[in-house]
C-alpha cells in the first residue's frame, strides 16, 4: 500500500507565514515521514523554530532505513533535537523562538505520530474522527 499526502498552506490575516510542512516518502510510497510545524506569533522567531522543526525531521529522514526503526524513539529523537536546535539558534540571534509540532511516520501497515504543543493529527475513517 502507498501513502497520499497532500497539504496546503495559508498565511490568513498574519503578515508573516510561520507555519513549515515537510514530506518525505520513499520512491514506492510504503513510508514516509510528516513534519507539520506551527511557529508561535507571540515569541520572536516563530518562523525560524517551525522551519528548524522541519529541517531536523528531514534530516532524520535522509539517515533512516525504512522500517528498520522504532517509531516512538525516531520521533522522540526528532523532537529533542529540533529542540535543541531551536534554543541553539534562538541565543546565536537574541530570539525567543518557540513551535509546536506535529510529526507523522508512515509504515505500509500502521502510522505513528506524536505532537508538541496544540498541534493535532486526527485519524478520520468513514468521515468520523477515531483518535
Amino acid at each position: 500500500m502507498g501513502w497520499e499526502v497532500g497539504l496546503a498552506k495559508h498565511i490568513g490575516g498574519r503578515g508573516e507565514q510561520q507555519d513549515h510542512v515537510g514530506t518525505s516518502l520513499t520512491e514506492d510510497s510504503a513510508y514516509g515521514l510528516l513534519a507539520l510545524a506551527d511557529g508561535m506569533g507571540g515569541h520572536r522567531g516563530g518562523a525560524l523554530a517551525s522551519r528548524l522543526v522541519v529541517q531536523t525531521a528531514q534530516g532524520f529522514w535522509s539517515k533512516l532505513t525504512p522500517g528498520a526503526w522504532d517509531p516512538g524513539l525516531v520521533l522522540t529523537d526528532i523532537c529533542g533535537e529540533a529542540y535543541r536546535r531551536i534554543v541553539d539558534e534562538g541565543q546565536k540571534h537574541q530570539l525567543d523562538p518557540h513551535s509546536t509540532c506535529v510529526l507523522v511516520l508512515l509504515e505500509p501497515t500502521r502510522a505513528s505520530w506524536a505532537h508538541v504543543g496544540d498541534s493535532r493529527c486526527y485519524h478520520l475513517r468513514g468521515g468520523k474522527v477515531l483518535s
